[in-house]
């Protein structure tokens, strides 16, 4: 999971350089997005802890965790 403590932007694959965005997706990272860190890991700790799999995991991310558990 890739995050940011940036107050404003994203992440994103955007850069394809070495070792860039691109390059963390193709190995199997996954982008917060908006996202804090903070609230990455809060959502991932509830998730997990209901035994959630990745795809649903990964969903919940996407959505910002809007929706429900």
């Amino acid at each position: 999971m890739i995050t940011s403590r940036c107050l404003f932007g994203n992440t994103a694959p955007a850069y394809g350089y070495q070792g860039g965005g691109a390059d963390l997706e193709r190995a199997g990272a996954w982008f917060a997005q908006d996202l804090s860190t903070e609230k990455v890991r809060i959502l991932m700790s509830v998730a997990l802890g209901l035994g959630l799999s990745q795809d649903e995991l990964k969903k919940i991310i996407q959505l910002r965790g809007i929706g429900q558990f």
